[in-house]
């Protein structure tokens, strides 16, 4: 079994804890690799990846990977609250264990597809956690239009809107206020941020349906004051008046490999009390 490892190359109990893992599974008669390493023909014949980090190393190793391989994740958390990591680094080596003799089960989780029109310009983009529309340094609201398969659905002002996967339910769109999303499920929601109108709820949507957001700015954008379009927190592109961003839930799927029996409702729990 081959294994691409893709640790935090900045944290060093995560490069650490890659090491340690790679000597258990050659140790164990397997192949592991850094990605860093790794050419193309080794990459495709990989058969698991091994991010270990917090979620901001899953989120950066599912943009490395998807949409081009959909090779399986299996995460180690060395970060912060870990929602997307399977496991600590005391339980890494149990839990691969798991692994290597099959012990284990998959996650299918949804992405986000879709693209940023802007003045006859496309920028496509995927995301597992979120698309965020934010005002960030323009020191006015935005004015929004949302529209859901082409039809209109509300006008927002506020801060800015995003739209998550049941993924990032738990991230972004929980502190702001929206709803938590059943992992597997195929939706997504979309989250007013900090709306004028008190009654701008979160509204949740099935899996083929198709949501735009058109911005408005009737104010002059000074430069480096434009709105961004952040996409996992990662990537981030400018935003005009006049823009759509057009998105839905992709066909492909990003599978995590989970070698425990707690579920989500355990995990849950168990991260958003890790503070009391």
């Amino acid at each position: 079994m081959r294994f691409l490892m893709i640790p935090n190359t900045t944290n060093p109990q995560a490069r650490a804890c890659a090491e340690e893992l790679m000597a258990s599974i050659r140790n164990a008669g397997h192949e592991a690799m850094l990605r860093s390493q790794a050419d193309e023909a080794w990459l495709t014949s990989a058969e698991l990846a091994v991010a270990v980090g917090g979620d901001g190393t899953v989120l950066r190793a599912v943009r490395d990977l998807h949409p081009l391989s959909d090779m399986p994740i299996w995460a180690v958390n060395c970060g912060h609250l870990g929602y997307l990591t399977d496991c600590e680094p005391q339980g890494a080596e149990q839990a691969l264990e798991r692994i290597l003799a099959g012990k284990y089960h998959m996650e299918n989780r949804v992405m986000l597809e879709g693209k940023l029109l802007s003045r006859g310009d496309e920028a496509p983009f995927f995301a597992l956690n979120e698309v965020v529309i934010y005002r960030s340094a323009f020191s006015h609201t935005l004015k929004m239009q949302l529209l859901i398969d082409g039809m209109p659905v509300v006008k927002l002002s506020g801060d800015g809107i995003m739209v998550s996967t049941p993924t990032g339910s738990t991230a972004y769109n929980l502190s702001a206020g929206g709803p938590i999303l059943l992992p597997e499920a195929v939706q997504a929601v979309v989250t007013p941020i900090c709306p004028h109108a008190a009654l701008c709820a979160p509204l949740v949507v099935s899996g083929n349906e198709t949501v735009t957001v058109e911005v408005t700015m009737n104010e002059r954008v000074r430069d480096g004051e434009q709105p961004q379009l952040v996409i996992d927190g990662i990537r981030r592109i400018p935003v005009k008046s006049g823009d759509q961003v057009v998105c839905a839930v992709a066909s492909q799927r990003v599978r995590f490999v989970r070698t425990d029996d707690e579920g989500f409702y355990g995990r849950l729990q168990k991260k958003l009390t890790q503070n009391d």
